[in-house]
Formats: C-alpha cells, structure tokens, sequence
C-alpha cells in the first residue's frame, strides 16, 4: 500500500510541476508581449488563451515590473 501512495504523490507532484512550468512559460509570453506594446484582448488572442487569464498575469507584471516570471508565478499559484 505505502508504494502506491508513494507513485501517487509523485504522480501528483510530478502534474503540479508541469502545470508551474506551463505557467511560467505563460508568463514570460506575456511579458514578452507586453514588452512589444500588445492589449490583453490582442495577448489572449494570440496565445488563444482565455482573457481573464491573461488580464491577471498583465495586472501582475504592471503592478510588480521588478519582478521576474518566477515571482510573478508566485502569486498565480
């Protein structure tokens, strides 16, 4: 029984961290576009991703531009 618990969390651990890193990539998209002068409407568009998501992390960058993707990540989880 302790190996299956043990293969679960590391199952579970192993979907957390791809979900941070798909997140993380997000972020650094989205600075990268905010960067080039982009809208949230022409982000979401672009990355066909949801504008709500995205309005969250472009509020985030604008309120902490000294913040890299890793910390900006950080307050989405």
């Amino acid at each position: 029984m302790a190996i299956r618990d043990k293969a679960s969390q590391l199952r579970s651990a192993e979907n957390i961290g791809i979900r941070k890193g798909e997140l993380l990539k997000l972020v650094t998209l989205v600075q990268r576009k905010i960067e080039k002068g982009d809208t949230v409407d022409k982000i979401a568009d672009d990355l066909l991703e949801d504008q709500e998501i995205i309005e969250k992390i472009y509020n985030l960058i604008r309120k902490y531009p000294d913040k890299d993707e890793k910390e900006i990540c950080n307050f989405l989880i």
